[in-house]
This record gives structure tokens, sequence and C-alpha cells, in this order.
């Protein structure tokens, strides 16, 4: 496993590797698009 991934035991680990797996998949446009709805509700 990647050391990033290995992190996920803590909390703080997780919500990094969920970014980063984010941003992997989705590309960076695709991630700042995911951040924006996020952040104000629908």
């Amino acid at each position: 496993l990647p050391a990033r991934l290995r992190q996920v035991n803590s909390q703080e680990g997780r919500k990094s590797a969920a970014k980063t797996i984010a941003r992997a998949l989705l590309g960076a446009r695709g991630y700042e698009t995911l951040k924006n709805r996020v952040k104000r509700p629908a």
C-alpha cells in the first residue's frame, strides 16, 4: 500500500486520504467542483 493510504487509521489521515483519492479519481477540476458542491448545501 502507498504510504498515504497507511495514514487512514487516524481521523485526520482518513480525511486527507479521502481528499487524495477523490482528487486522483476526479482530477483537479472535478475535485474543485465537488468541494464547491459540498460547501453550499442544495
